[in-house]
């Protein structure tokens, strides 16, 4: 089965569910599907792939927000001496794992709550 059509069945059935469209079909995979990359909606990705993508984004966007807002001269006055860059790094690692970690069991949970198939079994009824 070809991937648009996987994609229409999965928006049927999450359209089906009780989870908010914000929530199934966020803003950073309207994007990349506009641009014409082939990615699954987070409720049928990978545990680890979730976390990857959205850890990584989060985390992107985080270490950029702190650095653009002064975040990171803050915090540096409370700890010894290390490079900006290096503080930046050290700090939005862990914090984009965490939130990559908490969203994709948060995908995880939902789509079990709510009964929904896997991407390979889409098609199949």
């Amino acid at each position: 089965m070809e991937f648009d059509q996987k994609l229409d069945l999965a928006l049927a059935e999450l359209q089906a569910s009780r989870i908010w469209k914000s929530s199934y079909y966020p803003p950073f995979v309207r994007v990349l599907h506009a641009l014409g990359m082939k990615v699954r909606l987070p409720h049928y990705n990978r545990f680890w792939t979730n976390v990857i993508l959205s850890g990584s984004l989060f985390g992107i966007c985080w270490g950029l927000a702190m650095h653009l807002t002064g975040g990171v001269a803050l915090i540096q006055a409370f700890l010894p001496p290390v490079a900006p860059v290096t503080l930046l790094l050290i700090l939005s690692l862990p914090t984009g794992l965490l939130f990559g970690i908490a969203m994709a069991t948060y995908y995880k949970a939902t789509g079990s709550w709510n009964g929904l198939r896997s991407w390979e079994e889409l098609g199949e009824r």
